[in-house]
């Protein structure tokens, strides 16, 4: 049976907003962090790499040692308390508040004709970029890459994905993020 752990990142530093909580912003009726609770929805467990949020019984909260390391040292320190034996992992930035429209291309885009051989799968967003942050890895593959890795911290996703074989998944708006105010207050005015 083929099960998906998921891993949310949610302790960067937010520099662009001023070093706010981005797990905490609203946008709509929901904080960031619950929209990539929702998209994470059908994946056990769920590990959230950052700073603990109440009210969030459900899921795993970790940090990377030290803080601060980006975005490969908080997906191998959620890899290293997924406890489970999930065949994949979704990771998530917590930023994406549309990624829950992304995340069964995803899925279906590591099954069927063609997906032998295919490390994970990546959104694109609407300038055709991959998204590592918004991706489905084969457990073994993440295995093998974060150990051919080394040391994770501060190394970049690039370092990270480069020996990987990913599927692309185009998936437009849904990779939008709030790296910005101006980036929250456009996601805010779509969820009016």
């Amino acid at each position: 049976m083929t099960t998906t752990g998921a891993i949310i990142l949610t302790g960067g530093g937010a520099r662009r907003l001023g070093g706010v909580d981005k797990a905490s912003v609203r946008v709509g009726e929901a904080t960031l962090l619950e929209h990539a609770l929702a998209a994470a929805a059908r994946c056990a467990p769920v590990v959230i790499v950052g700073p603990v949020a109440p009210g969030h019984p459900d899921v795993v909260f970790t940090r990377e040692d030290p803080p601060g390391g980006g975005p490969v040292a908080a997906i191998a320190a959620g890899f290293g308390v997924m406890t489970d034996d999930s065949s994949r992992v979704l990771v998530l930035a917590c930023d994406m508040p549309h990624a829950h429209e992304a995340v069964p291309a995803l899925l279906e885009a590591l099954e069927g004709p063609g997906a032998d051989g295919v490390d994970g799968a990546w959104a694109t967003d609407r300038d055709s970029r991959a998204q590592p942050l918004l991706a489905v890895y084969r457990r073994e593959s993440l295995t093998r890459a974060l150990a051919a890795l080394g040391d994770p911290h501060g190394a970049s996703m690039r370092a990270l994905a480069s020996p990987l074989v990913m599927r692309t998944v185009p998936v437009g708006g849904a990779a939008r993020d709030a790296d910005t105010w101006d980036d929250v207050m456009a996601l805010r005015e779509e969820w009016r």
